[in-house]
């Protein structure tokens, strides 16, 4: 192979690494948060945890039947991976949590 396409091929390497391609598959580190929903606007839903905190959750890869009818309050399980930086969780899944709900006799 030429040096050139060679050193062409490694340089551009190093500038996806450097630019922050996103990681292999396996490399993902893949969570099940279960919360509520603080807010919801766009593709952003912020989900408050059980022990008081808060994480902000991208929901551009969830299908909209998944969030159309979530309001503040609900309870939900996103299922997606976690932002290198952890802070953000971008979601594969949302649904509403009905675990707790009251059951009928």
């Amino acid at each position: 192979m030429n040096k050139t396409i060679v050193t062409f091929l490694a340089g551009g390497a190093l500038a996806l690494t450097l630019v922050g391609a996103p990681p292999p598959a396996a490399a993902q580190r893949y969570v099940q948060l279960d919360g509520r929903v603080q807010w919801i606007a766009g593709q952003k839903l912020m989900l408050l945890l059980s022990n008081g905190g808060g994480i902000d959750v991208d929901i551009a890869q969830v299908p909209l039947d998944q969030y159309r009818t979530l309001t503040q309050g609900d309870p939900v399980v996103v299922v997606g991976t976690v932002s290198r930086n952890n802070r953000r969780v971008f979601a594969s899944a949302v649904r509403r949590d009905n675990r707790w709900e009251a059951q009928s006799p």
